[in-house]
């Protein structure tokens, strides 16, 4: 156990057993947790990856949640997002969708998108995060050829939504941005880069305070609502595209070279 200011982490479990997981996704209804793993190269559309699913305890569920299938390629799964029942995959030039309950499934193609990177959403667009362009696409799930693009940062990873704010990471310039998601104006930087190194998921909880991780160096650091204090909250091996049950306080850790994915407690 750790003691970061006011929060206590304790890790629960770490579990073994997946090939390349780059994201984690928690369905606060159901517990579940969902793992995307990319098993081949990072932006190669090989047909290989899977989405794995776990319980609420942080036990595999089932390991091959979903996969490719004839009519629905899944290549190299990365980011998700949670919408109307609907898990949402961020995978190379387009988003996967696949429904949590049931077989259903279709592809969204996005116009302009490269390299696919994270999923987010504020209840009724989502937006992904390009790598390839460095900007975000955003769509409305009832009407996806409808496609807004806003700028974005320089190799731009993971990205998130809270109350009204949009937040991302930039890979290469290691700093936190809060993004206008009208796109008027250009994303602000927290100044906060000489704290991290290529940066790569990102989350908020309900205190304002941000989780971020740094991929090369294997942490993961909790930055102050007010954007003054960086704190150590965990050293993880390769950590990823991280995830969070606020319901449960639960915080999961994808360990990208590890095919791991460890599970905290957050008190």
């Amino acid at each position: 156990m750790t003691m970061i200011e006011s929060m206590l982490l304790t890790l629960l479990v770490t579990v073994p057993g997946f090939s390349v997981p780059e994201s984690v996704c928690c369905d606060p209804a159901t517990g579940y947790a969902y793992v995307s793993n990319i098993v081949g190269e990072g932006w190669v559309t090989d047909g290989v990856g899977f989405i794995s699913r776990l319980r609420p305890d942080g036990s595999v569920d089932q390991l091959k949640w979903r996969t490719r299938t004839a009519d629905r390629p899944l290549s190299a799964p990365k980011g998700m997002c949670i919408l109307d029942g609907w898990l949402y995959v961020a995978d190379n030039e387009v988003v996967q969708c696949f429904a949590l309950n049931g077989r259903e499934s279709r592809t969204v193609t996005l116009r302009g998108a490269v390299k696919l990177n994270d999923i987010a959403t504020d209840g009724k667009l989502i937006y992904a995060s390009d790598t390839g362009t460095g900007g975000v696409l955003s769509f409305d799930p009832a009407n996806p050829l409808r496609t807004t693009r806003m700028r974005g940062v320089p190799v731009i990873n993971g990205i998130t939504w809270h109350e009204r704010h949009l937040y991302c990471v930039s890979w290469e310039t290691h700093e936190v941005y809060e993004m206008d998601p009208t796109g008027r104006t250009a994303p602000r930087p927290f100044g906060l880069a000489e704290h991290f190194d290529t940066l790569d998921g990102i989350e908020v909880l309900p205190t304002g305070d941000l989780l971020v991780s740094a991929f090369m160096v294997d942490k993961v650091f909790r930055i102050s609502a007010d954007r003054q204090h960086v704190t150590l909250v965990a050293e993880v091996k390769s950590p990823a595209d991280i995830g969070v049950d606020l319901k449960r306080g639960r915080l999961y850790v994808p360990q990208f070279y590890g095919d791991a994915v460890s599970v905290y407690q957050m008190h």
